[in-house]
């Protein structure tokens, strides 16, 4: 999964985030993002495909740490 992070609350609460954390993210599958000269990237909207390509892009909109 590739992370679409929604604002700036979410950036600090990412930033607060160690190496073997356990977090929950709420969201949604964001279907592609895209820049003004048109570069593009598609996300796969299954969660159960493999290989390359195969990640998907979600756009946090909250974040929380579950078990530090």
């Amino acid at each position: 999964m590739h992370l679409i992070l929604a604002n700036d609350l979410v950036v600090s609460d990412i930033a607060r985030v160690r190496t073997g954390e356990i977090i929950e993210i709420s969201g949604s599958l964001a279907e592609f993002i895209s820049i003004s000269d048109g570069w593009r990237w598609k996300s796969q909207l299954t969660l159960n495909d493999i290989g390359k390509g195969a990640c998907e892009l979600i756009l946090v909109k909250s974040l929380r740490i579950v078990i530090p």
